[in-house]
């Protein structure tokens, strides 16, 4: 009788580990937690007749199927800690490990040894189509101003996971040409490495990709100080009141950590996270900044409050295609259906804002500006000019997968009574469009 006792809760134990994933699937119990970065990729459509016949409902049932499938996190924590403990080996995107476990993204280490240089005569080219809208612009009374993001890859070469002989990069003759054309900007890469044998870690983290929030803090400082002594504008400026160090990584500093997927998140050394305020007055003219930025640019655009006490008003572009104008805080970028800068009146935000700067880190100079300086010469020359459609195909996805996206626009939907599809052929297509 004992052993027909030990057979039913061994039985009764594998029943529970084999029907548990399937439990866990239907209902939202979620003891093993939830896969970062999944939202991207694994939200159901909702079944009906254009989703079945489409085929989207079947191509996102089987995508949300297997990774929402019960215990799906816990294997994929599983997994991932293995590999990264014993083999160095991450599974997010194109991040690779470095020496003494710095994370870097492929693409960074590409730039840095110019495997996507786009050649000497299209950045002369790319250069003097600046300085062009800058003259044109300074004659108007306006401003404009490039900042190039420091890279990790140059900041931190000691801790590449390799070494090849360096080629000719984007960045090294970009920044030789603005020198030589007369553009304006600020070049962060031989300030960061002047402060490294300081700072060191504290300017770019070990598990971040992006500059640090202190990085990102002094180059705020400097961008406007810059910006100040161009122009002759007496604008507010940034005083760092207090250094404040945190065993805890916040905003932007442990991002690719957060993504790995692991049991337990790795955190960096303490960080520095400054307390600061801006000093002075904004004056009675009402001066607007409009930043076209990279990823670089959340950290200064929602943190630094530099749209709240130094500009009257910010707007971000980000990669000069997805238009923010609320400013969220600790790291936490607005996720809702975002205006496109297609929707925009282009002419006349050229008329309104009083300053553009342009943010980009190494790996985007080969896609100089995102188009801005060309756009913004032409419309300038014709009101009527529409620049060109760009990353349709990633926009789309973007509004199919990503709920926040497809939420708002399956409610604009049905107040047209409209299929989804239609709206977002709308939303991507139409120049009138209003949310």
């Amino acid at each position: 009788m004992r052993k027909e006792g030990i057979k039913r809760w061994i039985l009764g134990f594998f029943m529970v580990i084999i029907t548990y994933p399937i439990i866990e699937t239907f209902i939202p119990v979620r003891l093993a937690g939830q896969v970062n970065r999944a939202d991207l990729t694994s939200n159901l459509l909702p079944f009906n007749a254009e989703t079945w016949f489409s085929g989207d409902f079947q191509s996102t049932f089987e995508r949300y199927m297997n990774d929402n499938i019960g215990l799906f996190p816990l294997f994929i924590r599983i997994h991932n800690q293995i590999e990264y403990t014993l083999f160095g080996n991450t599974y997010t995107g194109n991040v690779v490990e470095g020496k003494e476990g710095y994370l870097y993204e492929q693409i960074y280490i590409d730039s840095y040894f110019g495997e996507d240089f786009k050649g000497l005569s299209v950045i002369e080219k790319n250069t003097a189509q600046l300085k062009e809208l800058q003259d044109k612009l300074e004659s108007k009374g306006q401003y404009l101003m490039f900042c190039l993001a420091a890279g990790k890859s140059t900041y931190f070469p000691e801790y590449l996971p390799y070494s090849q002989e360096k080629d000719s990069t984007n960045y090294e003759y970009y920044s030789k040409e603005f020198v030589k054309q007369g553009v304006n900007h600020i070049n962060a890469n031989p300030w960061f490495l002047k402060m490294k044998d300081s700072l060191g870690y504290l300017l770019y983290p070990q598990y971040g990709i992006h500059w640090s929030h202190y990085g990102a803090m002094l180059v705020t400082d400097s961008i406007v100080k810059y910006m100040e002594k161009g122009t002759g504008w007496d604008l507010p400026n940034m005083a760092i009141t207090q250094l404040n160090y945190s065993p805890v990584a916040r905003y932007y500093d442990n991002d690719i950590a957060h993504s790995l997927n692991l049991f337990y998140e790795v955190q960096p050394e303490p960080m520095i996270y400054p307390d600061f305020e801006w000093r002075g007055e904004k004056g009675d003219k009402p001066r607007k900044l409009l930043i076209i930025g990279d990823s670089f640019t959340w950290d200064i655009f929602e943190n630094s409050r530099i749209g709240e006490e130094c500009f009257h008003n910010v707007q971000f572009w980000f990669y000069n295609q997805t238009v923010h104008r609320d400013v969220k805080t600790e790291g936490s970028e607005n996720n809702g259906l975002p205006t496109l800068t297609r929707h925009l009146d282009f002419y006349k935000i050229m008329q309104e804002y009083d300053a553009f700067l342009i943010v980009s880190n190494e790996p985007n100079l080969s896609s100089f500006g995102w188009g801005f300086a060309k756009d913004a010469l032409s419309i300038l020359e014709d009101p009527n000019y529409r620049p060109r459609e760009r990353n349709n195909e990633y926009l789309r996805d973007q509004a199919k997968n990503k709920k926040e996206w497809r939420e708002a626009l399956t409610h604009q939907a049905k107040e047209r009574d409209i299929t989804l599809d239609s709206m977002i052929n709308i939303y991507l297509h139409d120049p009138n469009y209003t949310p």
